[in-house]
C-alpha cells in the first residue's frame, strides 16, 4: 500500500533508472546530492572504500559527510561497470522507503495488539507522514525514515531477543543509520539507550546491556571505518573527516523545532525555479501559524489533523473514565518512553527555544559543545521520532480503549480525515513528476566540452555558496560527464606560480576577485556568465 500510494501521487516515469533529467531539474541539494553520487563513482577505489579522491583533490573525503547516501552510492559504484552512464536510483529509493514505511508501520501495529484489519488501517497513518513527504525529491537520504520506524519495532520487540541478537539488531541500526545520514545516528542511539535502561530494570543484569551497548557501538565505529569517517591527511593540509564551519554554528540557532511544530502546518516556500517545494497550506483545515526563523522547516512535525483528533478523543476518554486507564501502565514501562520523547523533544528545540514568532530564551553553549553540537545543527530534524511515537501511541491506545469493531470504525473515520486533510498537498506536490521532462545545461557554449577534453582538474576559486545553484549545477554535471577532478582551493599557488597547465579554474564572486590573478599570466574568460582562467588563449568567435 505504501508503494501504491507513492505511485499514485508521483507516478512511475521516476522510477525509470535512465531518467535523470527530474533530479536535475529539483532543489540544489537534491541534485546535489545525484552530482555527488556520481563523482563518487568516477572515483578510484581506496582503503577505506568510503574515501573519494576527485572531489577535493589533493585531498580524499568520506561520502558520509556528503549527503550522497553513501550505502546505495557504494554498491552502485560496484555495479559501475554494468550500468549506463545516465543513471539514477533515486526513485527506486524514495519507493522502497514508502514500502519500508508502511510494511514496518504495519509490525507496530500488529505488535502492539492490532490485528491484521487494524495493522493495515494503522500502516496509513505512518503513510501519510507530513514529515516524510517535505523531505521527498528534497533530501534524499533523509527520506529513510523508516528507520525509526525500526528503532521503535525493535524497542517493541526488544523483550524476545537474545543477547547476540540485540547486538546483531542494534548494532545494525547503528551501521544502517551513518551509511544512509548521519543523522538518522543521535535517533538510534538514544532509543537504544533507553531500551537498554528497561532491559535493565526488567532483568537487573546490568553486565549484558553494557556489553550489547559496547558490542553496538563497536560495529557503529568499524562501519564509520571502512566509510572513512576517521580518515585524515595531516601531511597535505587535508582532512576527509567533517569539519564544523561557521555556518554550522550559526544555523545552529535557526534549524530548531517551533513548539507549535507537531499542530503547525506551516509555511515555507523553496525558490525552486522549475520544481518548487512548497510547505504551504498543507493542511486543508488548519490555518499555518507563524515560525521564528526560516530554518524552523527542518523541525517541521505537523501531525494531521486526523492524529491530532484522536489523540484529543484517546484524552476524552481518560477523562470520562477518571483516569483508570492511566493506573494500568507501569514505571517500568512508561518511564523510559519519557525519557526518549523528552530526550528528542529537548535536543529538536534547543539551544534557541521559540513558539510561534517568539523566541522565548536561548542558552549559551561552551565552545567545544557548541562545535560538537553544530555537527548536528538542524536539531528541529530530532522531532521525526515524537511523531511516530505519538502516532503509535494513539494507535495502541485506540485498539486498547475499544472493542475492535470500534476501534476499526475510529480509525478508519480519523484516517479518512487525516487523507482529507493533507490530499491537496500530496498531489500538489506530485504534479510536476508524473510526467518525463527535459533538463537544460546553463553551460551550453561547446567550449565546455572542449575545455574538458583538454583540462584534467577544474578549480573552484572563492565562495561557491554565493553562486547561482543551477550555474553549479551545470558546473558538476560538467565534471561528471568528463570524469573531471574536481580541486580545493589554490589561491596561494596560482599567485606564486601561476596557472597549471592541466587546471580550469572558475571565479565565483565578481570580475575584481578575477583580476587580482590577471598578473600570473592566467587568461581570463566570461562563457555563459562564468568567469574562468586558463594557462593559455582560446579562439573564441
Amino acid at each position: 500500500m505504501g508503494a501504491l500510494f507513492f505511485i499514485y501521487i508521483f507516478g512511475t516515469a521516476i522510477l525509470d533508472f535512465t531518467y535523470t533529467d527530474w533530479i536535475m531539474r529539483s532543489f540544489w541539494d537534491f541534485s546535489g546530492e545525484h552530482l555527488g553520487g556520481r563523482i563518487f563513482r568516477n572515483s578510484a577505489w581506496h582503503f577505506p572504500f568510503g574515501l573519494m579522491d576527485n572531489y577535493n583533490y589533493p585531498n580524499k573525503e568520506s561520502i558520509l559527510y556528503n549527503d550522497i547516501l553513501p550505502l546505495l552510492a557504494t554498491v552502485f559504484k560496484l555495479l559501475s561497470p554494468l550500468l549506463p552512464e545516465n543513471f539514477q536510483f533515486f526513485g527506486f529509493f524514495e519507493i522502497v522507503c514508502y514500502i519500508l514505511q508502511g510494511g514496518i508501520g504495519a509490525l507496530i501495529v500488529r505488535k502492539i495488539g492490532g490485528n491484521t484489519v487494524q495493522s493495515i488501517i494503522g500502516s496509513l497513518f505512518f503513510t501519510l507522514s507530513t514529515a516524510l513527504m517535505l523531505r521527498i525529491h528534497f533530501h534524499i537520504s533523509l527520506s529513510a525514515h523508516f528507520i525509526i520506524l525500526l528503532c521503535i519495532l525493535a524497542y517493541l520487540e526488544n523483550n524476545n531477543f537474545s543477547l547476540k541478537k540485540q547486538i546483531l539488531v542494534w548494532g545494525g541500526l547503528l551501521a544502517l543509520s551513518v551509511t544512509v545520514h548521519p543523522y538518522f545516528l543521535p535517533m538510534v542511539m538514544i532509543i537504544m539507550f533507553f531500551r537498554l535502561i528497561r532491559e535493565y530494570t526488567i532483568t537487573k543484569n546490568f553486565k549484558n546491556q553494557c556489553i550489547v551497548f559496547g558490542a553496538s557501538v563497536l560495529v557503529l565505529a568499524g562501519t564509520m571505518f571502512c566509510f572513512g569517517a576517521f580518515y585524515s591527511e595531516k601531511a597535505s593540509g587535508g582532512s576527509g573527516g567533517y569539519s564544523v564551519t561557521e555556518f554550522s554554528i550559526g544555523w545552529l540557532r535557526k534549524a530548531s523545532a517551533n513548539l507549535n511544530t507537531f499542530i503547525n502546518p506551516q509555511q515555507f516556500v523553496l525558490n525552486v525555479r522549475d520544481m518548487p517545494q512548497v510547505l504551504e497550506g498543507v493542511s486543508r483545515f488548519i490555518r499555518d501559524m507563524p515560525v521564528a526563523t526560516e530554518g524552523q522547516y527542518e523541525g517541521y512535525a505537523y501531525l494531521g489533523l486526523g492524529i491530532i483528533l484522536l489523540a484529543v478523543v484517546i484524552v476524552f476518554q481518560y477523562i470520562q473514565d477518571g483516569g483508570s486507564d492511566l493506573k494500568a501502565f507501569k514505571k517500568q514501562q512508561v518511564l523510559p518512553v519519557i525519557g526518549i520523547v523528552l530526550s528528542f523533544l529537548i535536543f529538536s528545540l534547543s539551544p534557541t527555544v521559540t513558539l510561534n514568532q517568539y523566541k522565548l530564551f536561548s542558552y549559551p553553549l561552551i565552545g567545544p559543545i557548541e562545535r560538537l553540537w553544530a555537527a548536528f545543527r538542524n536539531t528541529g530534524r530530532m522531532a521525526w521520532p515524537i511523531v511516530y511515537i505519538i502516532i503509535t501511541f494513539c494507535i495502541w491506545q485506540a485498539i486498547t480503549l475499544f472493542s475492535v469493531k470500534k476501534s476499526v470504525l475510529i480509525l478508519s473515520a480519523f484516517l479518512l480525515i487525516q487523507w482529507a486533510d493533507l490530499k491537496p498537498w500530496f498531489v500538489s506536490k506530485g504534479e510536476n513528476y508524473k510526467t518525463k521532462v527535459t533538463w537544460q545545461s546553463e553551460l551550453p557554449s561547446p567550449v565546455w566540452n572542449d575545455l574538458a577534453n583538454k583540462y584534467k582538474f577544474i578549480c573552484f576559486m572563492g565562495n561557491y555558496q554565493i553562486f547561482g545553484n543551477y550555474k553549479l549545477t551545470s558546473l558538476l554535471d560538467l565534471i561528471a560527464n568528463h570524469k573531471m577532478i574536481k580541486t580545493n582551493t589554490q589561491e596561494a599557488y596560482l599567485q606564486e606560480y601561476g596557472p597549471k597547465n592541466d587546471t580550469i579554474y572558475v571565479f565565483f564572486e565578481d570580475q575584481n576577485h578575477a583580476f587580482k590573478y590577471k598578473d600570473t599570466g592566467i587568461y581570463l574568460y566570461m562563457i555563459d556568465n562564468v568567469i574562468i582562467g586558463i594557462d593559455s588563449k582560446l579562439n573564441l568567435p
